[in-house]
């Protein structure tokens, strides 16, 4: 029989939000080290716009190449090697900014993405450090020939690959990293503000085997949208009823991007009909609101009822239990009748 084996997938965000990091305990610090067996450090440039911010966040100009450094350091005397590559930002679909996304389908407003500005030079695709020693590599910027407006937003990631001893004691393909956020700008302007919401589509799907209602929205601008709240509220049409709602806080939406906001319908059966779907998302800067209508049809809700994995099944036993039992009760209250009158009889 062969031998089934999981990936696992960790992964420190080293400083690649906008929001304050929160930042572990030195055992904690030291124990993520020790389990990854190499640490990271940016090298900050002097077109750095933020001096204070440890993630890369470079005003560049069109057309102009640079080179960018990053260190590597091990931690432990074993060898570690490292996979370096790049990936663009996308949002998800519970709408947080997703940098683990390898190949997404990228949105028709995003030109030039970060994947396509920087390159990771052959020699430093894969780095093999060991014996705590510290390894410097370099990435190649190379912004287009036509200027481009707000930020590109993308991440480097390093992956430690696990050796062969490792997956052996552990049966699992266990690869941790670290993801460094890259944001590249021309005009060095407020990068949060100017986001624009647009809604796309509503529907009833399936997703991992679950059944949700997908909100599609859109943010077609170069800028990010944070500190967001959004409410979904699903209702039979005509009914002030709420049937479904899913409330998020602290949302942020990565610039140029398209996402599904999902509602999940929980385990009971999707009736067909005409729902009528309300979204209100909002922060500080700016509120959008949208009331649409999704229809179910007989076919789609059976087809939704019968594949989705989130459901209760009634053992075949349980209505013959139930009969059973209820006949049980039946007889059983109809002789303590008699028997009641039995007595009073005799009396």
């Amino acid at each position: 029989m062969k031998r089934i084996v999981a990936s696992l997938f960790v992964f420190i965000y080293f400083l690649c939000s906008f929001s304050p990091t929160a930042f572990a305990d030195e055992n904690e610090d030291k124990k993520n080290r020790d389990t990854m067996g190499f640490t990271v450090e940016t090298v900050l440039p002097s077109n750095q716009v933020d001096p204070s911010r440890s993630f890369y966040f470079l005003k560049v100009n069109p057309g102009e190449s640079q080179r960018i450094q990053l260190k590597i350091t091990s931690t432990r005397k074993e060898a570690r090697t490292v996979k370096v590559s790049l990936n663009d930002a996308t949002t998800s679909s519970e709408a947080t900014i997703d940098y683990g996304v390898d190949k997404p389908d990228l949105d028709d407003s995003l030109k030039n993405p970060v994947t396509t500005m920087i390159k990771v030079p052959e020699e430093f695709k894969e780095v093999t450090v060991e014996n705590y020693e510290e390894k410097t590599i370099e990435l190649e910027i190379t912004p287009p020939q036509e200027q481009f407006a707000g930020i590109k937003l993308g991440a480097i990631r390093l992956i430690g690959v696990p050796s062969k001893s490792e997956n052996k004691k552990t049966g699992l393909q266990v690869e941790t990293g670290y993801t460094i956020g890259m944001v590249l700008t021309e005009d060095a302007a407020q990068y949060n503000s100017g986001g624009e919401l647009k809604f796309k589509n509503v529907d009833v799907l399936l997703s991992n085997g679950s059944k949700v209602v997908g909100v599609s929205l859109q943010n077609d601008q170069p800028k990010m949208i944070d500190q967001l709240k959004m409410t979904v509220k699903v209702r039979k049409n005509g009914s002030d009823k709420v049937l479904y709602e899913k409330k998020g806080e602290d949302l942020s939406i990565a610039p140029n991007t398209n996402f599904t906001y999902q509602v999940p319908l929980g385990l009971e059966n999707v009736e067909a009909g005409k729902y009528s779907v309300e979204i209100v998302a909002q922060n500080e800067e700016k509120t959008w609101k949208w009331t649409k209508e999704v229809s179910i049809t007989n076919e789609a809700a059976n087809k939704l009822n019968e594949e989705t994995v989130d459901k209760v099944i009634t053992p075949s036993w349980v209505p013959i239990a139930t009969i059973v039992l209820a006949l049980a009760l039946i007889i059983l209250v109809v002789i303590l009748i008699n028997r009641s009158r039995s007595i009073q009889r005799k009396k």
